[in-house]
């Protein structure tokens, strides 16, 4: 669940889960904003709806507060030590919990990523993992070629990391 959900809707069901000793895994996926209604401020952000300072609570510390034991917090961006945090929490037997804190790629200017990515055709094996299993609007095909859309990348570079190939580098400006 999101950040936004977790803090108006999430709570309810994490006491339930922790009380009961449920064997779980809780994704909080934490970007700082309410992004699927057009990015309001919640508990979770230094804000409140009138844009005055307000107290930011952590995700990671209100669970600790529910009473879950296991929590881990990630940055997505790093898919190995996601999936090992994620391993950790499928193998702990009760609640566990795993937050991934990003800034939201919605909004996240591609200055701060020093732009976006292509991929070198001759180094490309057309495998088709960054299409089919990886999953970013920004990879299509065009005839036999795979290509990343510049306008659609927002320059995160996770897609290095799922390239077995090496095909893909950053955009020369």
């Amino acid at each position: 669940m999101g950040d936004s959900t977790f803090f108006h809707a999430g709570l309810p069901g994490i006491v339930n889960a922790v009380h009961h000793n449920h064997d779980c895994v809780i994704a909080v996926l934490d970007n700082r904003t309410t992004a699927m209604t057009g990015h309001q401020p919640h508990p979770g952000t230094e804000y409140d709806g009138m844009g005055n300072e307000a107290i930011m609570l952590k995700v990671e510390d209100v669970v600790k507060g529910l009473g879950v034991q296991h929590i881990e917090v990630v940055n997505p961006n790093n898919l190995k030590k996601t999936m090992e945090a994620f391993k950790r929490a499928l193998n702990y037997k009760g609640t566990s919990v795993v937050v991934s804190k990003a800034p939201c790629a919605l909004i996240l200017p591609k200055s701060v990523t020093e732009g976006s990515f292509e991929i070198d055709q001759e180094k490309c094996t057309k495998c088709n993992v960054c299409i089919e299993k990886f999953g970013c609007p920004a990879f299509y095909r065009d005839g036999d070629q795979i290509k990343i859309d510049e306008t659609l990348c927002n320059g995160c570079g996770v897609c290095t990391q799922v390239c077995e190939a090496n095909a893909i580098r950053r955009r020369k400006k």
